[in-house]
């Protein structure tokens, strides 16, 4: 499967020295988010660099910088939330660091939007069938 190349241009970038890229699945406890999960091991989203596939308006995206998220690319594939995407992103740029993160050292995070859809063949064009 071939990467984006704004997904590839933020992962060659990498999490911030000592700090490793891991992958989610809160499938087996779908009342826990990922927030959830790292708070209750005493850990935070420091430095951490998160692939959100499915991002709709970014209703997590504040507590994601609250705790110090490194990076957050966020992947959708419908155009027409893309756009709202887009300005929901700018609002959350311009809100202070949560407290977390100011106490943790956390830099800014920095949100990146890719309207991307994966589909069988590389290249070819994929239908994207929207639910109401």
């Amino acid at each position: 499967m071939a990467v984006h190349p704004s997904i590839a241009r933020s992962l060659d970038r990498g999490p911030l020295p000592g700090y490793e890229l891991r992958c989610f699945n809160t499938k087996k406890r779908p009342d826990m988010n990922i927030t959830q999960y790292l708070l209750g091991k005493f850990r935070t989203l420091r430095g951490m660099t998160i692939v959100h596939v499915g991002a709709h308006l970014a209703e997590e995206g504040e507590r994601y910088q609250k705790y110090g998220a490194r990076r957050v690319v966020w992947i959708e594939a419908d155009p027409g939330i893309f756009e709202k995407l887009l300005e929901r992103l700018d609002q959350l740029r311009e809100k202070p660091r949560g407290l977390w993160a100011r106490i943790t050292g956390a830099p800014p995070t920095e949100h990146i939007a890719i309207n991307a859809l994966v589909g069988e063949e590389e290249g070819a064009d994929a239908k994207l069938n929207v639910y109401d």
